[in-house]
Formats: structure tokens, C-alpha cells, sequence
């Protein structure tokens, strides 16, 4: 467990207002929008595995301390501390309350209900290459995954490592379905979730390709 004056220092900072931001982006003379800000803000903060899964479970479980999360992603409660910072400052969580504990009261930290990944711009340029930015180090901590998960099996059946990749063709008619399929088939995987049971990592990155 941390100390209580880091928690404290943490939820300083973390409830304290955001500071202003630099609305220009490096390299380009033209001054972004405040939607386009957002939507950077927020991709930059889920460019990491373990953020994206501090908030499927935020989503999942409802509100959580930061002990139950570092425990629900197998991470250090200090290292998650630093990924909640990144998440409440691009407005993806938010402090929803506290509980009591022997000592002083542990916030719980809630996700926000949004759906701004569908609401991305993706004619501007800045947002695009974040995009991209993001679908690479998703494949990369799934490779690392595959790869850790091969060495540990290496004396044993690795039918359960499997690599696929299915391309298929949906009608403009039916990408709204694709994608509710999709969320069911998340839902699915994450409604039985076994403490004990085996540990698998399933990477599903759908893109349109020519």
C-alpha cells in the first residue's frame, strides 16, 4: 500500500482545475480547434495497453480505488496512480467519490460515459498520426504478449497461441452493426472473468483497408 501522503499529493493534483494547454501543434502554423485539441488530448492518453484496461474495468466494475485496480491489472498501485493522472487530465475519468478505510478515505475513480472515439476527425492530420501512433503500440504489447506467453509454453502444446487476421468486406449499410457486433462479442469475453482462470489477451483493431 501506498503512503498517505502520496495519495493525498495525488488527489491534489488530480482534482486540482487543469492547467491552460498550448493549443498549437509543433510544426504547423495553423491553430487546432478546441474539438481537435480534445480528441489529441485523449488519444495521447489512451496510447497505452494498460490505461485501455484501466478503463475496461472502470466500465465493467464501476467505480474503483486504485488498489482494486492495481489488482485487477496485475501493476504496482503506484504506476496506476500515474496512468489515472493521464486519464483524469484528458477527461476520460473522473474522481466519482471516496470510501472509508482503517486510515483515511481512498477515492474511487469512475469512467465517463463517452463515445468519442466514434466522433473522431480524422481529416485532420495531427489526429490521424495519433491514430496511428495508438494501433502501434497496441500490436506491439499484443506481440510482446504472444511472444512471453510462446517462450513460457515453449515445452509444452502451444495450441493455445494462436495469430490470426480476417479481412472481410461490410456494406456502409451494415458498419453500424459490424461495430455493435463487435462490442458484443468485448462483452462476452469480459462477462465471465474467472480471478483464477487462465489469462488470455485478445488485440481486435478494426480498420477499413483497400
Amino acid at each position: 500500500m501506498l503512503g498517505n501522503q502520496f495519495k493525498r499529493e495525488f488527489e491534489r493534483q488530480a482534482l486540482s482545475p487543469p492547467q491552460q494547454r498550448n493549443q498549437r501543434i509543433k510544426g504547423s502554423k495553423q491553430v487546432m480547434s478546441a474539438l481537435h485539441v480534445i480528441q489529441l488530448a485523449r488519444l495521447r492518453a489512451t496510447n497505452s495497453p494498460i490505461r485501455l484496461e484501466v478503463l475496461d474495468c472502470l466500465k465493467e466494475f464501476g467505480a474503483q480505488s486504485a488498489d482494486e485496480l492495481a489488482s485487477h491489472v496485475d501493476k504496482d498501485e503506484r504506476l496506476i496512480y500515474y496512468h489515472l493522472r493521464e486519464l483524469i487530465a484528458a477527461g476520460l475519468i473522473y474522481v466519482s467519490g471516496s470510501r472509508p478505510t482503517a486510515t483515511r478515505p481512498e477515492s474511487l475513480f469512475a469512467a465517463r460515459d463517452l463515445n468519442w472515439m466514434g466522433d473522431l476527425d480524422l481529416s485532420e492530420v495531427a489526429v490521424r498520426k495519433q491514430v496511428r501512433k495508438n494501433v502501434q503500440a497496441i500490436l506491439s504489447a499484443a506481440g510482446e504478449d504472444h511472444a512471453t506467453t510462446v517462450d513460457e509454453l515453449q515445452n509444452e502444446s502451444q495450441t493455445a497461441c494462436t495469430v490470426e487476421r480476417v479481412i472481410c468486406r461490410v456494406s456502409p449499410s451494415k458498419r453500424a452493426e459490424f461495430g455493435r457486433r463487435l462490442d458484443e462479442l468485448k462483452s462476452w469475453l469480459l462477462d465471465d472473468r474467472d480471478p483464477e482462470g487462465e489469462k488470455y489477451a485478445f488485440t481486435i483493431i478494426s480498420t477499413p483497408t483497400r
